[in-house]
Parts: structure tokens; sequence; C-alpha cells
């Protein structure tokens, strides 16, 4: 009995003493990061629809992308902020991917697509897919490059 105690108090100080998994080098990201990064995305959906798709909106886009993924890589998150910050870095491709088209610059827009459609993937959410999905098939339909489904036999 007593050998039981002395066991379990060994293992609890041992535990105590651990250092923490989150180091004080990495800072907390939480949903207020992602509230500030959709701020930016309004504003800059706002300014898109005043000016339409300019090569400066296409730009301002794909850097949320960045700044969201370098959110992902500073600090720790749990994963339902790090779901939100691949959505938003999916959304911010997607507009990028727009602007391209507006500008008739296709294979750029595809390269945004498909950077969009990964990261929404890896966002876990449903929604996002499937609109960045919708979003690829007007693409390629814009471009010209519908797909013809093969005959049925």
């Amino acid at each position: 009995m007593h050998r039981r105690r002395f066991i379990t108090a060994s293992a609890g100080a041992a535990l105590a003493t651990r250092p923490s998994p989150v180091s004080a080098s990495q800072p907390r990201v939480g949903a207020g990061d992602v509230q500030r990064l959709l701020a930016k995305f309004t504003a800059l959906v706002a300014s898109d629809h005043r000016y339409g798709g300019r090569l400066t909106i296409e730009t301002q886009a794909s850097a949320l992308t960045e700044e969201a993924l370098a959110l992902q890589a500073r600090g720790t998150a749990s994963q339902r902020v790090r779901g939100a910050l691949y959505g938003c870095a999916a959304s911010f491709s997607s507009s990028a991917m727009w602007a391209a088209i507006d500008g008739q610059r296709f294979d750029t827009a595809q390269r945004h697509f498909d950077r969009a459609s990964s990261l929404a993937a890896m966002s876990g959410d449903s929604t996002i897919q499937f609109r960045i999905w919708s979003q690829g098939a007007c693409t390629a339909t814009w471009a010209g490059r519908r797909t013809r489904l093969p005959p049925t036999t």
C-alpha cells in the first residue's frame, strides 16, 4: 500500500515539474486574431465592389492569405481557431481568384483556385469547400475550359 502511494506521488511530482508545452515564446492565436483578419477582408471586399478586378485587389487578397498562414505558424491555437484561419486563407485566396477572373488573368485565377481549394480542405469546413469548388466551376466556365462529361453507355 505504501509503495502505491510513493509511485503515485512520484509520478505527480514529475508531472508537476515538467515544463508546459506552450512556451512564452509562442503566442496564443485566438478568435480575436481571426476577427481582425475578417475585418481587413471586409474592407478588401468593399474595395473590390467599388473598383473591380484590379491587380491591387488580387495582391491584397494574396497578402491576407499569407497573413492568415503566418498566424498558423507563429503561435499555438485551438483546433477550432486553426480551422477558422485556414477558412479565412481559403476565402482570401478565393477573392484573389475573383480579382484575377475580373482582370481576365485566367491562368493566375487557376493558381488561386488550386490554393484556395487546398486551404478549404484543411479548414475542415464543408461550406467553404463547397463555395470554393462552386467558384472553381465558374472559373473554368469563364476561362472557356468547360469539361464535358463522357457519354454514358
